[in-house]
C-alpha cells in the first residue's frame, strides 16, 4: 500500500500534462483555423455577433466560381441594401473577381435597372473598374449610355486602372478623346500614379492640352503638405503660374496664401517685402490682401507692424490694416495711424480709422472725442453722428441739440 500513493501521483501528473497538451492543441486549432475564418468573412466585430448574424454576413461574401453566372444587378441591390460600405464594397469586388469580360459588359448594361441611385453608382463603379483591368479600351466604350457627369466619373476610373497597367497606351488613347473626356484621362492618371514626378505629370498634361489642370491638382495636393522652404516654393510657383493670372484657380491662390504663415514666422517683414517685390502685380495684391486679413484678425498690432515695416508704405495695404483694426478697437487703430513711418500717410489712415470707428461703435467714438487731436474733432463728430443716426436716431437728435441724459 505504501508504494501505491507515489504510483497514483505519477498517474495524476501524467494526466495533467496530457490534459494541458490537449487543451493547448484545441486552443491552437481554434485560433489558427476557427477564429480567423470569422474575420476572413469580411465582417467587422464578428465575435460580437450571433452565429446567425455571422452566417448571414458570410453568405454575402461568398465568391462566385469561375463558371458561375452573375446574379442580376437588381438582385445585387437587394443583397447589399442596408449593409455597411465595407461589406458592400467587398461583396461587389469578390463577386466580380472571376467574371468574364462578356459577363461584365452584360452586367453593366443591366445596372440601369437598379432603382437606388447611390447603389447603382457603386455597382457601376465596381464593374467598370474590374472591366478596366481586363480590357480598358472596352471599358471606355461601354459607358456611352451614361449621363455626362457619370461618364466622366467612370472614364476617370478606367484611366486610373489603365495608367497603372500601361501609362503610354492610356495617354495615347486619351489623345484621341476631346473636351471633358481628356480631363478624365488626366484625373485618372493623377489619382492613380502619385508615384510619378511632377515634371512627368506636367508633360502628360501638356500633351492633353491641360497644363493648368495639373497645376491646380498639384496645388491642391500641396495644400495638405508642410512648407519646408517657403521662399523657394513661392518662386517656383510664380514660375509655374506665369503671367496669366486670370487663369489662376481659388486653390492656386490658397496655396500661395498657405505658404505665407510659415514664411512670416521665419522671416517676418522680409517675407512681406519679398512678396510685395514680386513682379506679378495681381498675385502679390491678392495674396497680400489675404495675408493681412488673416494676420489682422488674430493680431492687428502685428499686421500693422508688418505693413509699417515695408521699405515703402503701401497706402492701400495700410488702409486695409487700419480699417480692420478699427472694427476691433477704434482708438488703438487711430493711435497706430499716428505712428506710420510715412508722415504723409498718417492723417489719411487716421481718418480711415475714424470712419470705420463711427460705423461700428459711434457711442465710443463720441466718448473718446476729447482724446483726439483738435484737428480731428469735427470730422470725428460728424461720423459719430452719422453712425448714431443709423442705429439710434433719438440719441443722435439729443446729441445734436446738446441734450444728455
Amino acid at each position: 500500500m505504501a508504494k501505491t500513493a507515489p504510483h497514483n501521483n505519477r498517474q495524476l501528473l501524467v494526466g495533467l500534462v496530457v490534459g494541458m497538451v490537449a487543451t493547448g492543441l484545441m486552443a491552437g486549432v481554434y485560433f489558427v483555423l476557427v477564429e480567423p475564418a470569422y474575420f476572413r468573412d469580411g465582417s467587422d466585430q464578428s465575435l460580437l455577433l450571433s452565429e446567425k448574424e455571422r452566417e448571414a454576413r458570410k453568405t454575402l461574401l461568398e465568391v462566385e466560381s469561375a463558371d458561375a453566372e452573375l446574379i442580376s444587378p437588381t438582385e445585387f441591390e437587394k443583397l447589399i441594401r442596408g449593409k455597411s460600405p465595407y461589406v458592400r464594397t467587398t461583396t461587389l469586388h469578390r463577386a466580380l473577381t472571376y467574371a468574364r469580360e462578356e459577363q461584365l459588359v452584360e452586367f453593366f448594361d443591366k445596372t440601369f435597372e437598379v432603382s437606388d441611385d447611390g447603389l447603382r453608382y457603386e455597382i457601376q463603379d465596381a464593374v467598370i473598374r474590374r472591366l478596366a483591368v481586363i480590357d480598358p479600351e472596352k471599358a471606355a466604350t461601354v459607358i456611352g449610355n451614361t449621363s455626362s457627369d457619370r461618364r466622366i466619373v467612370l472614364l476617370t476610373i478606367v484611366f486610373e486602372e489603365w495608367s497603372v497597367a500601361d501609362l503610354d497606351q492610356a495617354v495615347g488613347y486619351g489623345l484621341q478623346l476631346d473636351g471633358d473626356d481628356r480631363l478624365a484621362v488626366l484625373d485618372g492618371v493623377f489619382n492613380a500614379r502619385f508615384d510619378l514626378p511632377e515634371i512627368e505629370l506636367r508633360e502628360i498634361a501638356i500633351q492633353l492640352g491641360l497644363e493648368q489642370r495639373v497645376l491646380e491638382r498639384v496645388a491642391f495636393r500641396q495644400l495638405n503638405q508642410p512648407v519646408d522652404n517657403p521662399s523657394e516654393i513661392w518662386n517656383k510657383l510664380l514660375d509655374d503660374y506665369g503671367d496669366n493670372t486670370d487663369t489662376l484657380s481659388k486653390v492656386q491662390i490658397e496655396l500661395l496664401v498657405h505658404i505665407a504663415p510659415t514664411w512670416l514666422d521665419g522671416s517676418g517683414v522680409e517675407a512681406i517685402q519679398a512678396i510685395k517685390d514680386s513682379s506679378n502685380h495681381t498675385i502679390k495684391t491678392l495674396v497680400l490682401e489675404r495675408i493681412f486679413d488673416l494676420v489682422g484678425d488674430e493680431d492687428p498690432q502685428r499686421a500693422f507692424d508688418l505693413a509699417n515695416g515695408l521699405q515703402e508704405i503701401d497706402p492701400s495695404l495700410m488702409a486695409q490694416v487700419i480699417e480692420n483694426w478699427a472694427r476691433i478697437d477704434g482708438l488703438a487703430a487711430f493711435k497706430a495711424g499716428a505712428t506710420v513711418t510715412d508722415v504723409f500717410a498718417r492723417k489719411p489712415v487716421q481718418r480711415d480709422a475714424i470712419e470705420i470707428w463711427g460705423e461700428v461703435d459711434p457711442h465710443s467714438l463720441l466718448t473718446a472725442l476729447e482724446e483726439l487731436p483738435d484737428e480731428f474733432h469735427d470730422f470725428a463728430f460728424r461720423h459719430a453722428m452719422r453712425g448714431l443716426a443709423r442705429i439710434d436716431p433719438d440719441e443722435a437728435l439729443k446729441q445734436l441739440n446738446g441734450i444728455s441724459d
